[in-house]
């Protein structure tokens, strides 16, 4: 049996300087969803590969972002991030609940786990 579901519009308003921040990035570069923290929310990675730069912005479940690292074109926690095949993966590398990142430029054998 085929069921129907409706959505209710839901939004908030969020500070425009974490707007800028995101904007900046998912033009022209990649976004990952994660809970790095492990407060059960998600969180955003917004980087661009090619350029060294990255931003974390923080969830705290209520629609409010807030910027708690900016790389500043240094990449993420020694990985350059200065390729434009960089990728990044979350996963919970060391079991602790905070999702870790895996991140790999394809075809060069270059990879990197930040915790």
């Amino acid at each position: 049996m085929l069921q129907i579901s409706t959505f209710t519009k839901q939004h908030k308003n969020m500070p425009t300087n974490n707007l800028v921040a995101i904007q900046k990035f998912v033009v022209q570069g990649d976004s990952l969803l994660a809970d790095f923290n492990g407060d059960k929310n998600l969180d955003i990675l917004s980087y661009y590969p090619g350029s060294g730069n990255a931003v974390i912005l923080q969830s705290n479940g209520q629609g409010n972002l807030t910027k708690v690292f900016d790389s500043n074109g240094y990449g993420i926690a020694g990985y350059d991030l200065r390729s434009a095949s960089d990728r990044a993966l979350a996963f919970d590398y060391n079991g602790d609940g905070k999702q870790d990142l895996f991140l790999y430029r394809p075809g060069r054998g270059a990879a990197w786990v930040a915790r």
